[in-house]
């Protein structure tokens, strides 16, 4: 578990194939960080997009800040912004 903004985060990780850990972002809906990883590289880049692509925040919806923050680390590595663990920029107000 880990404090992600003020709110405690459950994440798991296993062993995955070859070895690989992979790290469960949302719980209730059993989404990886890899899957949240490979959405973002497909174009995905708003907490609606991983709800409506991949089920992310459905559930308890703990996970939408996490999840959000790890698609905007993935499109500042795809674009060569910036990397590290920069605060995600908030959604506008619906």
């Amino acid at each position: 578990m880990r404090l992600s903004r003020g709110t405690l985060v459950a994440s798991i990780g296993v062993n995955g194939p070859q070895g690989f850990v992979v790290m469960y972002i949302c719980i209730c809906n059993a989404i990886t960080d890899r899957q949240i990883v490979q959405a973002a590289q497909q174009g995905a880049r708003s907490s609606d997009d991983l709800a409506q692509g991949l089920g992310v925040g459905l559930g308890c919806g703990r996970c939408t800040s996490c999840a959000l923050a790890l698609v905007q680390e993935t499109v500042a590595t795809l674009t060569g912004g910036a990397h590290g663990c920069a605060a995600p920029v908030p959604e506008p107000a619906r």
